[in-house]
């Protein structure tokens, strides 16, 4: 009889040790449960870029030019650019009281000479040297990266470019190489909304894009 005691008693331990090893594998945390798997994490979708222009430049510059220094014209025809800042200079009637610099023209009041004749004249930061009497200020170097097409080896096109805020209040601010990042070549690819944009050079994002917007005052 203590016989039959002790192997009831010994399977009795077995069956609860196999019963309370289980509970362990189920409560523990070494086997792993489908709410303990690594979720995938969620990828932010990218702005679509904006399609790249291949359109061929409308105004470049393909060769250098040097304004002559023998013809400025008088006052009377200066084509005065918008708001074009007026330069310091001595006060004058006609242009034969500008006489200090060769070339000097009386531009509303103010003797003025001119700044450069060819490209080479520039200094650092500039690049062309305009030959239109734009404003009071005669020739004059103007900003960019490129004087001619051929300082652009990625594009081959030099442009001129408005102010990419202001557009043609300020008239050509500089000229710059195309790229193959720009949203836009011509003026003639800039439309939204039934708006007629223009194509400019972005100084901060340093390619070329369409802006809409319009200085006035």
């Amino acid at each position: 009889m203590r016989k039959v005691q002790r192997g009831v008693f010994a399977v009795v331990v077995v069956l609860a040790g196999l019963s309370s090893a289980g509970a362990c594998q189920r409560d523990g945390g070494d086997v792993a449960t489908p709410d303990d798997e690594p979720k995938p994490k969620k990828t932010k979708k990218k702005d679509p870029e904006p399609p790249k222009s291949t359109a061929v430049a409308e105004k470049h510059r393909a060769a250098h030019e040097t304004c002559s220094n023998k013809d400025t014209p008088p006052a009377a025809t200066i084509t005065y650019g918008p708001r074009m800042p007026i330069p310091p200079g001595p006060p004058c009637k006609s242009k034969a009281d500008c006489t200090s610099k060769p070339n000097g023209r009386c531009a509303k009041g103010n003797c003025t000479y001119d700044g450069c004749y060819e490209d080479k004249d520039c200094a650092a930061g500039t690049s062309v040297c305009t030959c239109d009497q734009e404003g009071e200020r005669g020739y004059y170097c103007k900003a960019g990266n490129c004087a001619i097409d051929g300082d652009c080896a990625e594009s081959g096109y030099c442009s001129p470019s408005w102010s990419s805020s202001c557009g043609a209040f300020l008239g050509v601010v500089g000229w710059y190489c195309h790229t193959k990042k720009d949203e836009c070549v011509n003026d003639s690819e800039c439309t939204k909304d039934k708006q007629q944009g223009y194509c400019a050079f972005d100084q901060g994002k340093k390619y070329w894009r369409c802006g809409y917007g319009h200085c006035v005052g």
